[in-house]
């Protein structure tokens, strides 16, 4: 006789409680394997004691200067204190400076910020140092970028003071989107009788290339530059 009432065994809360319980007896679960997931959490070291500790052998860590050994679980802080004592050559990793020339070098040499994030550059970086990761093209663009321009620019500054006089040209070009720009050289004789060009600058033209257009873009980049022997 059913006198609306419901039963408790019958609710959907309960029967999703059997079904949970049920398949709990049936389900044989693999044991994890830790030594997997110990090395997918394996943690990045960040301390400056690995720019005189190897890290790289599994079993030990390995003193850079002396060759002396350490278990695994040694702590930064006692390794600190051995390179504090430490009567071998130190091998010192500034990544600030490594960082700076990589720069230089990738604007001097045209390279694209891509060459940072291809894998054999990144395995050829591990190998000189393998604590250190190369930075991408991000870091690249809004960090590094900068620096080595202004780098570059007190650079040229300094060669440009060295020079008695100098001539400037002018070149121009068109992008694939039709956009013109100018570019300005600078070419001069140093007190060595050493020929010096300096691109100074790329500017994008909006309007007719005259003359009066020419000479306005001309003061910019000597402004720029606080050239005064034009």
């Amino acid at each position: 006789m059913n006198d609306g009432t419901r039963n408790p065994e019958q609710s959907p809360v309960k029967k999703k409680q059997r079904a949970r319980k049920a398949k709990g007896r049936t389900h044989n679960p693999q044991p994890k394997d830790l030594s997997t997931s110990n090395r997918s959490k394996e943690k990045r070291k960040r301390s400056y004691v690995w720019n005189f500790i190897d890290g790289s052998d599994p079993t030990r860590n390995v003193c850079r200067g002396c060759g002396q050994t350490f278990e695994k679980t040694t702590g930064t802080g006692s390794l600190g204190y051995h390179i504090n004592v430490c009567s071998g050559p130190r091998v010192i990793f500034d990544k600030d400076e490594a960082e700076k020339y990589l720069a230089m070098a990738l604007l001097t040499n045209n390279i694209a910020p891509g060459f940072l994030e291809c894998p054999w550059t990144q395995a050829w970086a591990k190998l000189l140092q393998p604590d250190y990761s190369l930075p991408g093209r991000t870091t690249f663009n809004d960090t590094l970028c900068p620096k080595a321009v202004e780098l570059l620019k007190r650079m040229m500054e300094e060669k440009i003071a060295n020079i008695l006089s100098f001539c400037v040209s002018f070149d121009g070009w068109s992008s694939t989107a039709v956009r013109g720009y100018l570019g300005v050289i600078a070419h001069g004789i140093d007190q060595h009788w050493k020929l010096e060009c300096f691109f100074l600058a790329l500017r994008r033209v909006t309007s007719a290339e005259t003359a009066d257009c020419v000479a306005r873009i001309a003061m910019e980049v000597k402004m720029l530059f606080t050239v005064n022997k034009m």
